[in-house]
């Protein structure tokens, strides 16, 4: 039987709040009731403007989708809130404010640039601050098993900015369209679930359902393999310019894992994505990205069956 997931929406605003009340006498009554919309993180109110935020939440089944706007300092999640919470989800975050962020998270800190996203852990601590006083966010929670099975390397990919594009890119787009339009949600879950079908198309439904369970491993098992066959060797070190310190380190120690001398990368995103970000070889950058985007194209993990299948 098709089982549609719940779906829950949520908004909270300061516009909600009782008149008569004063800066601190507001953030502290919405600080209340934050906590009971979202045990994501805490947030510090700024001193020089007055206290003003806006949030709407759509949960369905375990994923959460949540943007912030508001008079903040900060943007924190402590042992406090972890201990409470026990929340080990992923949580995938789009910095849409105007100016750059310093995130800290898992000892590393690092710049979060004006649309940015960074992957971040619910179950250890991170802390976000930009020395303006309006932050701006859109956040995903998603749950460990489907992302560690979708994404390969994905815990590799926690506590650092994130390279455009990709499957994380499209999954926060798409969240971002489902907020914006959060009527969809609805539709899209009736009609998915097979409320308007009569019993033979939910039993063709069901028969689809099964085989799509099918497809998109295979789909995903297919990029993955195809992926493994890419590698860029990297001899001569000037080439490597613009790389920060970290992505050379890694690209040393990968090569030398193969017995190759130089500055191996791949496909997989610890290496792609500070290659594609930071290296200023221009042809080089191209190569990876020509072979990232044809991964499973005209090789021996083709897609092309799967795709038109599916």
């Amino acid at each position: 039987m098709s089982v549609t997931k719940p779906v829950v929406k949520k908004a909270l605003s300061t516009d909600m709040l009782p008149g008569g009340l004063s800066d601190r006498q507001r953030f502290l009554s919405f600080a209340e009731l934050f906590e009971h919309f979202s045990n994501t993180g805490e947030l510090d109110p700024a001193e020089d403007v007055p206290f003003r935020a806006a949030m709407n939440s759509i949960t369905i089944g375990t994923t959460l989708l949540g943007r912030c706007d508001g008079t903040f300092r900060t943007v924190r999640r402590g042992k406090r809130l972890i201990q409470m919470t026990n929340d080990d989800r992923y949580c995938l975050a789009r910095h849409t404010g105007a100016h750059a962020a310093q995130l800290v998270h898992r000892g590393r800190e690092f710049t979060m640039r004006p649309g940015s996203l960074v992957l971040l852990k619910l179950d250890e601590p991170f802390h976000s601050a930009d020395g303006t006083n309006t932050k701006k966010f859109t956040n995903v929670h998603l749950p460990v098993a489907a992302l560690r099975g979708s994404v390969r390397g994905i815990d590799d990919l926690v506590g650092r900015e994130l390279a455009p594009g990709g499957a994380l890119s499209l999954a926060m787009d798409y969240s971002d369209l489902l907020l914006q339009h959060p009527g969809a949600v609805d539709e899209a879950g009736f009609v998915r679930g097979g409320a308007l079908l009569d019993g033979a198309k939910k039993q063709r439904l069901r028969e689809i359902s099964q085989r799509l369970s099918i497809l998109g491993p295979t789909f995903m098992n297919n990029v993955n393999k195809s992926a493994e066959q890419f590698e860029l060797l990297v001899t001569d070190e000037a080439e490597l310019s613009g790389l920060p310190e970290t992505a050379r380190e890694g690209a040393k120690f990968a090569a030398q894992e193969k017995g190759k001398q130089g500055w191996l990368f791949t496909l997989d995103f610890p290496s792609y994505g500070p290659f594609m970000q930071y290296a200023d070889n221009r042809s080089l950058r191209e190569r990876m990205w020509r072979a990232f985007g044809s991964r499973a194209w005209g090789d021996a993990f083709d897609n092309n069956d799967v795709v038109i299948e599916i």
